[in-house]
């Protein structure tokens, strides 16, 4: 087993499955956190995440989530706790649509993926509407994730394998020196500052820290161009903004569905795990770009309210379109819409996880998984070329 030290920087959605996947193979892994994981201020929060086998995006993604799924299982397991309820999810959209015609692709090499016409999605799907020209498939073993409670249960994991968790740990500065990674952290304010295998609390640190590894993972969501400026032209900061709605009767949303729809008619709605409500997300002319995500406005405009509400009011009739609640998320975005997942410009010890597009999450135990086999040296169990290609394309 290789003696060399990794850190992983932000336990967020792919962080904390890089920490895991790095620890359990047995190696000596540092994790930082500048708040602690699972919390609500980057992506991984909502309550709730859409679970697909069907891509709309690029069919290349196929053999990640394929991988992504075998590793749920294991989280799960190993973890304890239930992250996913998998009791179907629909994907819908123009038939002549590109992102549709891809949807309808993948189906076909999905046993558990079902073809609808209109007429019989309406008549299976009777709480969502359908467009006169969509196609529409059902993923059978598609579902809903818990966000948050899978960025604790990767994290816990990777402190039980041996990992020296640091939250409330901001790092600062990440410099390749060549033979190793200089990280530079300081520890937001006071208490508990590291937690390590054993579960014991560390001493408050310095207000700056200096320390040297191996490799170093960056994947810290919205916050990693800050960290890594040389790719401050590839990755920028979003925000999401999602609305909750609830229905007219109990009956209305009981039928409701996860379900994601293509463009041009872009949209994702997930329903409650106690089925008493529906979050729903709209598309990238939504998703404002914002210099970091302390600094982003949470006010909600009322044109972008009234986009929401007339998504409601055309594929939800029976939801009632006043949200009974609003929320502001943040993500890292590339200009082709294909994560980073390579070594930084310039800095062959630096990995980064960044860039996601918000369609990452139903991945992150795969994009773990590469994430720590491209630090220690070893080709990813899937191909992962094409996002270079994607990366090249897109600049």
């Amino acid at each position: 087993m290789s003696t060399n030290r990794f850190a992983v920087i932000g336990t967020g959605t792919m962080g904390a499955q890089a920490a895991w996947q790095l620890a359990r193979a047995g190696h000596n892994v540092t994790a930082f956190e500048q708040y602690a994981p699972g919390h609500p201020r980057g992506a991984a929060g909502g309550g709730n995440r859409l679970f697909r086998n069907i891509e709309l995006e690029d069919a290349h993604y196929a053999p990640i989530v394929a991988r992504a799924g075998e590793l749920w299982a294991n989280l799960e397991t190993e973890s304890g706790w239930r992250l996913r309820e998998l009791g179907g999810a629909l994907v819908a959209g123009p038939a002549d649509a590109e992102e549709t015609r891809n949807a309808l692709a993948a189906a076909q090499d999905e046993p558990e993926a079902e073809i609808l016409d209109v007429h019989e999605a309406r008549l299976r799907f009777p709480s969502h509407a359908f467009d006169a020209e969509d196609a529409i498939v059902f993923d059978r073993l598609g579902g809903v994730i818990r966000p948050e409670l899978t960025v604790k249960a990767a994290a816990g994991l990777a402190v039980r394998a041996g990992c020296e968790l640091r939250t409330n740990t901001e790092v600062v500065e990440v410099e390749d020196l060549g033979d190793r990674v200089r990280v530079v952290s300081r520890v937001r304010g006071t208490g508990r500052a590291a937690e390590g295998a054993a579960g014991t609390a560390g001493a408050a640190a310095a207000e700056t820290r200096t320390e040297y590894f191996d490799r170093v993972i960056v994947a810290g969501g919205p916050w990693t161009q800050h960290l890594v400026p040389q790719l401050a032209d590839t990755l920028h900061s979003h925000q999401l903004m999602s609305a909750w709605f609830t229905g007219r009767t109990p009956q209305v949303m009981a039928g409701i569905h996860p379900i994601i729809r293509s463009n041009p008619t872009y949209l994702y709605a997930l329903p409650t795990f106690d089925h008493m409500g529906m979050k729903l997300g709209l598309g990238f002319e939504h998703h404002p770009q914002v210099e970091r995500p302390e600094a982003g406005p949470r006010q909600v405009i009322p044109e972008v309210m009234e986009a929401f509400q007339a998504k409601i009011r055309r594929y939800f009739p029976g939801l009632d379109p006043e949200p009974y609640r609003v929320d502001f998320y943040y993500e890292s975005y590339t200009p082709s819409r294909h994560e980073w997942l390579g070594a930084a410009p310039g800095a062959q010890n630096v990995i980064v996880a960044a860039g996601f597009s918000g369609h990452g999450f139903k991945m992150s135990p795969a994009i773990g998984e590469i994430a720590a086999a491209l630090a220690v040296g070893e080709q990813p169990a899937v191909d992962i070329s094409f996002l270079a290609r994607a990366q090249e394309a897109g600049a």
